[in-house]
């Protein structure tokens, strides 16, 4: 599958909108990430395609030294399949799609920078309309990770995300592309998008 995406960090110079809960009967501060970036991503039998998608996750706003650093809800990625999308696959015969993804991560502990993949993110099944777009929502789980000096956690969208679609026709046979992959990265603009998830303190 060719690869034409180029990735300014996962999903214009957009900010990440944090927000703190108001409910007093929440237990944990949270940082609320709602991230929008702009993707280009391959599809079969199309130039390269420019998707609107937004990355949404809840995460502690501390963590501990030591203590296993786990996101509060699921991660969402919600993309927009534009109108030739959906054309491609009426053209197709497939009727509904479902599918697997892997999304990075970049997390910046105190200095070291390493990206978390995260595998196994869910594609559900999804029914192709005859014309116009196509909201689609993946959604998985973060990786976990223990820091074991104060500092900082930054994390950020990473460079890859990938899926690989089951496309099928009304009578629930495989279209005759079979299982297909869509490469995506977020485009490259000028100003660049910006990848910031968000910063947390790791305290003693």
């Amino acid at each position: 599958m060719p690869r034409g995406l180029s990735m300014v960090a996962l999903v214009p110079a957009m900010a990440a909108m944090l927000t703190a809960p108001t409910s007093a009967a929440a237990e944990v501060d949270a940082i609320e990430v709602d991230k929008e970036l702009t993707y280009t991503c391959e599809f079969p039998y199309l130039v390269p395609q420019e998707l609107s998608g937004t990355v949404r996750v809840s995460l502690p706003d501390s963590v501990e030294v030591g203590e296993r650093f786990q996101a509060n809800s699921d991660v969402t990625i919600a993309l927009t399949l534009n109108e030739d999308i959906v054309t491609v696959l009426n053209l197709l015969e497939a009727a509904t799609f479902e599918g697997t993804a892997r999304a990075d991560v970049d997390a910046d502990i105190s200095g070291l920078r390493t990206t978390l993949g995260i595998p196994g993110l869910r594609i559900p099944v999804t029914e192709v309309p005859p014309e116009g777009e196509l909201p689609v929502t993946i959604t998985g789980t973060m990786p976990s990770l223990i820091a074991y000096q104060p500092g900082t956690l930054t994390l950020a969208a990473g460079e890859e995300f990938t899926a690989t679609i089951d496309a099928r026709r009304v009578d629930g046979s495989p279209i005759e592309l079979g299982e297909f992959d869509v490469t995506c990265a977020i485009t490259t603009t000028d100003p660049p998008q910006d990848p910031h998830l968000a910063t947390i303190p790791i305290t003693e």
